[in-house]
């Protein structure tokens, strides 16, 4: 196999040519990524089997979180994942669809390379720093709105709870900041794909950007925002060391969006290290296997759906 490799150079660049190998190596590579979800689910569902075999489906039709008791009821911190994933993504694209419509669009030169430059530093932030700065400079603040929202909504029943530094509210807001860079990256990529000969021509018209905006930006780049919806869902689903430093780590579901409360990787996080039995640590190991299931059927419920989208259109 290595004889057949043969090397090419010419005055300006190095050629493999009919290097049989380094085809093995990219098709070796790609199998890989296959493999390696496939190797993750069996480790999860391998360690999940004790507790399986233990209780059943009994996690998914009871609320009750008693480790001492063996009790191990997982739709509220299912029911809170989903709650958070959904509501931080709806806040997050609220906000970063018009910082990059404004970056692409709006401004040019430095502004926009400035912006461009602290976004993309913003979506490297680790999310344990964030988690910190959070813990120390965002919640012993955060009772303050909590009271104004209370004050001025707390007729809707889930917006009259009492307000705490760490809870569903913290951990939603804190994860639609670091939702916000990764959107707006993922937008302004999107923007660009639109035909500049397309704005182009709408302004020979005398089209105003705002229409522009409304009537071509945004149709064109509908199919590419919902892949940015899913995308972020499953990111807010999965998001693990600032969500166990915010959400308070009580396993019920909360009594209102004030309240502490816990999801699947806040619990596997913060519980790990003090599982003391067989089935506790394998109950950790089932939360982890379902966390892996939902965040999978989002992505490939986000395929099924681009594909349907882009076949219609």
């Amino acid at each position: 196999m290595f004889k057949r490799a043969k090397f090419l150079f010419d005055s300006s660049s190095f050629r493999l040519e009919n290097f049989s190998f380094f085809d093995l190596l990219l098709k070796f590579s790609a199998l890989f990524l296959v493999l390696l979800p496939a190797l993750i689910f069996i480790v999860l569902f391998i360690n999940s089997l004790p507790a399986i075999e233990h209780l059943g489906f009994s996690v998914f039709t009871t609320n009750n979180w008693d480790p001492v008791n063996d009790k191990f009821g997982v739709i509220a911190p299912l029911l809170v994942t989903v709650m958070v994933g959904v509501i931080s993504t709806v806040l997050g694209l609220m906000i970063s669809t018009p910082i990059a419509l404004f970056l692409s669009f709006y401004s040019r030169g430095k502004i926009s390379s400035f912006f461009s430059t602290v976004i993309d530093a913003l979506a490297s932030i680790p999310s344990v720093v964030l988690g910190l700065w959070a813990i120390f400079y965002v919640a012993p603040h955060i009772d303050k709105v909590e009271t104004i929202i209370k004050t001025f909504f707390g007729f809707i029943p889930f917006l009259n709870g009492d307000p705490s530094p760490f809870g569903l509210f913290t951990t939603i807001l804190i994860l639609t900041l670091m939702l916000v860079p990764i959107q707006t990256v993922l937008i302004k990529e999107l923007i660009v794909l639109v035909p500049k000969s397309l704005i182009e021509a709408g302004f020979s018209l005398g089209i105003t950007k705002f229409e522009i905006v409304k009537g071509l930006i945004l149709p064109f780049i509908k199919e590419g925002i919902i892949a940015v919806i899913f995308l972020s869902l499953a990111r807010g689903m999965e998001e693990t060391m600032a969500t166990a430093m915010l959400i308070g780590n009580r396993p019920f579901f909360p009594n209102s969006l004030f309240s502490p409360t816990a999801t699947l990787t806040s619990i596997i996080a913060n519980e790990f290290a003090e599982a003391f039995s067989r089935i506790y640590l394998s109950v950790l190991f089932e939360l982890g296997l379902i966390l892996f299931v939902l965040v999978f059927v989002t992505n490939v419920f986000a395929k099924l759906l681009l594909r349907f989208l882009y076949r219609r259109a």
